[in-house]
């Protein structure tokens, strides 16, 4: 008996959290040289006066909650609990990066709270990749991907190449933590992969091209880079990333084997990537001739981290601030498919079928609200 189907990968649940630098043993984002004077940030909401088909996307993106994002303020507070205030600078170096410049570590400032703002990123001169140096001016110009003289009449321009290259991404999506562990390491991951060679950058697939205005007074049907920068939260992104098929069905003396294999086919990195919390777990189902579950098994593909004394580490802040060892890494790489195997025991004269689903796990630790009642106690009187 044989069998074969391929199937887009189902969606549990999306999230992405990013962290970012730190002084000392930690990996840094480090702006060399220093702003030859004092940097004033401006605040997205005067970006969007002119910039306004960017904004609105911009506004809605993970990159302008990633302060405000629940999974990342759940990992902000348990890490402050396990270092302390110092630790701060390793979450919002990248979660709050003007905090580079401003030094608000307590996130008193209202442009500390626009999160990965427009003026930071436009304002950087100069990128080293992996979490190197950055430069960052100090003067009025802003840097970017077009031609200057297209925006010459609303302020002064530059130019800059990086803003198309995947180096541009490495200062957060690369991240080693204290104990030389690349806990984020989506950039080496592309950079070894086949895209590189190809001219594909990490802005080719996260920041595609759609219908907009660069600035008002704009021609009219023109297009802009996306701003939404979907990832791991996108469930259009993820379901796009890989395949799975069931690539044989056969009888074997113990019963019926069936092989099933997973495929890169949409990503430039591993699949999944970055926070080793996420995993893609492979279902496959042994079904009767009616289509009954008989037997169920599962293949996780995640990278697995250890801290120091060999404990197995789940949660975000645990990996970026314990993580000390890999001890297993079998993700899926850019182009790359792997096959696995799967053995059912089966009765000889029967009909079967294999199903096969693959699954993005992510089970971050999220802080809601949640009612709590005690019941005081009641009376009832009657006429």
């Amino acid at each position: 008996m044989s069998a074969r189907c391929v199937r887009k990968i189902g969606i549990v649940i999306i999230c992405c959290v990013i962290v970012g630098a730190f002084s000392g043993s930690y990996a840094q984002m480090r702006l060399t040289p220093e702003p030859e004077g004092p940097v004033q940030f401006q605040s997205s909401r005067t970006c969007a006066k002119c910039h306004l088909d960017i904004h609105r996307i911009w506004k809605e993106s993970l990159h302008a909650r990633a302060l405000e994002d629940n999974i990342f303020q759940s990992a902000f507070m348990m890490a402050i609990k396990q270092e302390g205030d110092q630790v701060r600078s390793v979450c919002l170096g990248c979660h709050a990066p003007t905090t580079l410049i401003t030094g608000d570590m307590l996130i008193e400032q209202s442009i500390t709270s626009e999160a990965i703002t427009c003026d930071f990123c436009h304002r950087l001169s100069n990128i080293h990749p992996a979490a190197g140096p950055v430069a960052i001016t100090s003067g009025e110009e802003k840097y970017g991907p077009l031609p200057s003289q297209e925006l010459a009449d609303s302020h002064p321009t530059v130019y800059s190449e990086t803003f198309k290259k995947s180096d541009f991404c490495a200062t957060c999506h690369q991240w080693t933590n204290r104990h030389g562990i690349a806990i984020l390491d989506t950039y080496r991951e592309w950079s070894q992969g086949p895209h590189p060679a190809k001219g594909v950058h990490c802005q080719d697939c996260h920041m595609p091209l759609v219908k907009g205005a660069v600035a008002a007074g704009a021609e009219k049907g023109g297009m802009i880079n996306s701003h939404d920068l979907a990832g791991g939260h996108s469930i259009t992104q993820v379901a796009s990333a890989a395949e799975v098929k069931v690539v044989s069905v056969t009888r074997v003396a113990s019963g019926i084997r069936a092989v099933v294999e997973v495929s890169n086919v949409g990503s430039g990195h591993m699949v999944p990537t970055g926070m080793p919390s996420r995993a893609l777990a492979l279902e496959v189902d042994l079904l009767d001739a009616k289509g009954a579950v008989v037997e169920r098994q599962e293949y996780v593909f995640k990278k697995t981290v250890l801290d120091s004394e060999y404990n197995e580490l789940t949660s975000d802040a645990d990996l970026i601030l314990n993580g000390a060892i890999i001890t297993k890494d079998n993700r899926i790489p850019p182009g790359g498919s792997i096959s696995i195997p799967f053995d059912f025991a089966a009765a000889p004269k029967k009909s079967y079928s294999v199903s096969a689903h693959l699954r993005y796990r992510y089970n971050p630790l999220i802080l809601q609200e949640e009612q709590i009642s005690i019941d005081m106690g009641a009376d009832v009187k009657s006429l």
